[in-house]
């Protein structure tokens, strides 16, 4: 189980834009313009802390791994304006038996009621259940 146990996962995409800072300007020159710049941050929320085998419960350890993410890469020193969320849940090759695609999509479910209970948009988010192939002998 241990060897399988990364492919049990959501991974969260989050797109849209952020401003960058305009350049120090050398003496003498005006200050340039901040720039909005197009934003594409992705985290995997994975594996026995976010996960139970067979489970779409979405676990404390995942929780912290969503939490951390907002905080430092969407929140963070440039803030994102987030355009779209894309939540796409896996399972592994020994979760199989239970209904694949009903897992996955749990999985992805309950991070986005999790990102809405962090106060995202609901109507900005897409999920999807989908098929990974292990990296495992």
């Amino acid at each position: 189980i241990e060897c399988l146990q990364p492919d049990r996962l959501v991974v969260l995409e989050i797109n849209g834009t952020r401003v960058k800072p305009a350049p120090k300007p050398k003496e003498g020159q005006k200050p340039g313009k901040p720039e909005e710049v197009a934003a594409e941050l992705s985290v995997n929320i994975q594996g026995n802390t976010a996960f139970d085998y067979k489970s779409g419960v979405l676990k404390d350890g995942g929780k912290s791994d969503i939490d951390d993410f907002l905080k430092e890469e969407v929140k963070g020193k440039q803030p994102v304006t987030i355009g779209s969320i894309i939540i796409t849940g896996h399972s592994d090759k020994l979760e199989s038996g239970t209904d694949d695609t009903a897992l996955s999509e749990a999985r992805a479910k309950s991070v986005m009621d999790y990102l809405i209970s962090k106060g995202l948009d609901q109507k900005l988010m897409f999920w999807e259940g989908g098929d990974r192939d292990s990296q495992c002998p």
